[in-house]
Parts: C-alpha cells; sequence; structure tokens
C-alpha cells in the first residue's frame, strides 16, 4: 500500500509505503516492511520485520493534539 495512515491501532502484515500516526497499538509482522514514519503508544516487531524511517512514541490517553500542545508549553 502506498499513502499515509491515521488509525488506532494497525497491523503490517506486507508492505506500507507512507506514514502512519496510530493511537494506540502497532505490531509489524514478520512478513511486513514498512518504509516511512511512525507515530504510536505501543510498537511491536517480530523477527525478520523491516522498518525504514523514524518512529515516535508518544504517551497512551494522550490525543495526538493535547501532546503536541503540551510539548510547546514546555518551552
Amino acid at each position: 500500500m502506498h499513502g499515509n495512515i491515521k488509525a488506532a491501532f494497525l497491523s503490517i502484515y506486507g508492505h506500507l509505503d507512507g506514514n502512519a500516526d496510530v493511537t494506540e497499538h502497532t505490531f509489524l509482522w514478520k512478513d511486513g516492511f514498512l518504509n516511512g514514519n511512525l507515530k504510536t503508544t505501543e510498537l511491536e516487531i517480530e523477527a525478520g520485520a523491516r522498518f525504514e524511517g523514524k518512529c515516535e512514541m508518544t504517551r497512551k490517553g494522550v490525543g495526538m493534539a493535547d501532546q503536541d500542545k503540551e510539548e510547546q508549553d514546555q518551552f
């Protein structure tokens, strides 16, 4: 698949070429390949899976917009 994804949960079994914004759990299975950036609260990568990109781990229970505002307030 080519494109960006926004979801609560994401399981990648095949090829994803794009960025993923996941509010809960991301699982990358052994035959999966993520070529892009990932923002998630939980991440599991099975042996044999491939991930090329950046990963940003967020806090569970905090919406992405709320977390961005909290980070801005820290400065």
